[in-house]
């Protein structure tokens, strides 16, 4: 995955809540994603790299089965301005 790629998903992220819920019916794909309120996506990939990189948080505690919503967190924030500032 490319810096610009990376930047891409942290900006996407800052800006907007993503909606995750367990898709039970896809074994290889457990979790299906969408960014709220926006046009723009995530790759497999950049939703990877937030995710295992605890750069999302739970912005509320979920209910069994039900949908979960992500925001940035402050690592998050943290990576993103160094990254900018690498430049």
């Amino acid at each position: 995955m490319t810096k610009s790629e990376r930047i891409e998903a942290l900006e996407i992220a800052s800006k907007y809540e993503i909606k995750t819920i367990l898709s039970w019916w896809n074994p290889l794909q457990n979790v299906q994603w969408s960014v709220l309120k926006s046009r723009k996506k995530l790759t497999n990939e950049q939703y990877y790299y937030l995710s295992k990189n605890k750069l999302l948080e739970v912005k509320s505690e979920p209910k069994k089965g039900e949908e979960v919503i992500l925001t940035i967190s402050n690592v998050g924030r943290e990576k993103l301005l160094s990254l900018n500032n690498g430049r």
